[in-house]
């Protein structure tokens, strides 16, 4: 999907950094301390493969459970017009959020045009009905949206909770401008190592039972009103050079079903062309 917000020709930076901005430069040194190298390339790596052709340059972008604000930070850095950040400080984010931000904001004082909020998804609709937004980004936060039931969507006899997840998900199609995009990714609840009992290093601490299948997150997308659902398996950076071999589905799996969905925004009444 080249999708409806890359007509404005937005576009994410994807030379080296020799070429890098101010701001760019200050992010690339703040999240590239000692104890996490290559945070910073990490992050350009997939924001790029989130995106996939779609581009940035003007944006409105909106991101939920912003966390530390370091994606949200990037984005502003390849020329979002505008970035809002929401994270409630709760309801699984990791503690110290907002102090994070406040750190980030310090060290990279043009991320303060980064409006950061306290509050959830609900709440922050409620709050600012009729805000549009040319993005809205979730990183690992969709499993997070409503903890108790994400656990019981794949069950047979779980439609109020399915319900209930269309609901949230009809919060964000009314965040989205039309033809505005939705760019959630998350792990698939279906992994070859934990299929087999076992442990995998990098994935050890995820509670499986706490995330669902992209077919899931589709269908209930589509009965939010959401269209040009497209799922694509995310390669881990540090096999970035093998990513035209581990391209298909099944390899990408094998590692940490690492997946991102693109969704439009399209109005009900009308027809749309997405190429």
């Amino acid at each position: 999907m080249s999708g409806a917000a890359s007509s404005k020709g937005w576009a994410l930076r994807r030379d080296g950094s020799a070429a890098m901005t101010p701001l760019e430069s200050q992010l690339r040194c703040f999240l590239n301390d000692p104890r996490q190298p290559h945070r910073y390339e990490r992050l350009q790596d997939y924001l790029r493969q989130c995106l996939g052709p779609l581009t940035l340059q003007g944006a409105r972008v909106l991101e939920i459970g912003a966390g530390s604000g370091d994606l949200s930070a990037l984005c502003l850095a390849h020329g979002a017009a505008e970035v809002v950040a929401i994270d409630p400080g709760r309801d699984g984010a990791a503690p110290g959020t907002r102090e994070s931000f406040d750190e980030l904001c310090q060290s990279v004082p043009q991320a303060t045009a980064i409006r950061y909020l306290d509050m959830g998804l609900e709440e922050y609709g409620s709050a600012e009905k009729g805000r549009q937004f040319d993005f809205v980004l979730m990183r690992s936060v969709i499993n997070h949206l409503d903890e108790a039931t994400v656990q019981r969507l794949h069950r047979e006899d779980a439609d109020p909770d399915r319900a209930r997840y269309v609901k949230l998900f009809e919060v964000i199609r009314g965040l989205l401008r039309e033809k505005g995009v939705l760019i959630a990714s998350d792990v698939g609840r279906c992994n070859l190592w934990n299929s087999l009992g076992i442990v995998f290093p990098t994935t050890q601490s995820l509670a499986w039972h706490k995330h669902q299948d992209p077919p899931l997150w589709r269908a209930l997308l589509q009965r939010a009103g959401l269209t040009h659902v497209e799922v694509r398996w995310l390669c881990p950076y540090r096999l970035r050079h093998l990513r035209m071999i581990l391209a298909h589905g099944p390899i990408i799996r094998s590692f940490n079903s690492h997946f991102v969905i693109r969704a439009a925004r399209q109005d009900r009444n009308r027809g749309t062309r997405a190429s």
